[in-house]
């Protein structure tokens, strides 16, 4: 897709399939703007499910399932304010969507499952609304800093259900069950998470490795480590949270 302004339409995601069994490459590559690909299903192909290299394009309802790399790479390095509305990223080779390169995408309402790396990882100031990230091999949703994630679901995946690896990132109603580290990570300073519900995590509810960071109205129970952690010399606020039943420490300081 090398012009701009073209749109892909499938019949339906079990009726318009894009398999690339036995062919090199990515299934669709998105190299102008203002594209777009809906309703169809990309699966089997040796790199990537679909690349966006551009700005602004759009997929909307579309499969990507078993390619050999990511489900969706957002491989733009810089603004590329692409959106994502209700597609799945299923059983990939790495990482169900990944917009590590790219900054100002919009991921709302998709879903990513059983693919062996990340379900969802990302670089800055991206948005996160109402999506699912399940019994992935790593983290559910990797962030570095300045992202929005809202009312966003991590369940049984194989590291942390939330990570951030840098700053003033906000987790906001989201909820973290089940996986096999800590429900939310926080790397660096300045984070705000509000609100969430972190339960039945192998590690620790919420763990706060730096400063500065706002952990307020949280929900935080049935974890195997600590409600919620904090390294010794981290100044942070924690206010109003709900910790009952954790295996180990409920506030650890």
């Amino acid at each position: 897709m090398d012009k701009a302004r073209l749109r892909i339409v499938g019949s339906g995601i079990c009726k318009t399939i894009i398999d690339g069994t036995n062919l090199v490459g990515d299934g669709i590559t998105m190299n102008s703007f203002l594209n777009s690909v809906e309703n169809l299903s990309v699966q089997n192909f040796s790199s990537s499910g679909i690349n966006i290299t551009n700005s602004t394009n759009t997929l909307d309802k579309v499969v990507v399932k078993n390619n050999n790399e990511d489900g969706v790479m957002i491989s733009d390095s810089g603004e590329t304010t692409s959106l994502l509305n209700q597609c799945e990223a299923i059983r990939n080779r790495r990482n169900g969507f990944n917009g590590s390169e790219s900054d100002l995408n919009y991921f709302i309402r998709n879903k990513a499952s059983q693919n062996q790396s990340h379900g969802f990882t990302s670089e800055d100031v991206n948005v996160f609304l109402f999506n699912d990230a399940k019994q992935n091999g790593l983290n559910g949703l990797s962030f570095v800093d300045e992202n929005i994630c809202i009312e966003n679901c991590a369940l049984n995946n194989k590291s942390n259900g939330f990570i951030a690896e840098d700053d003033d990132n906000l987790w906001f109603l989201n909820k973290a069950i089940g996986n096999s580290l800590n429900g939310i990570d926080t790397e660096f300073d300045c984070n705000i998470i509000w609100g969430n519900v972190c339960n039945n995590n192998k590690g620790d509810g919420i763990k706060l490795v730096s400063e500065d960071n706002r952990v307020i109205k949280n929900i935080c129970q049935m974890n195997r480590g600590n409600g919620i952690q904090l390294n010794e010399e981290v100044e942070s606020i924690i206010d109003h949270n709900c910790i009952e039943n954790n295996l180990e420490a409920g506030i650890l300081l």
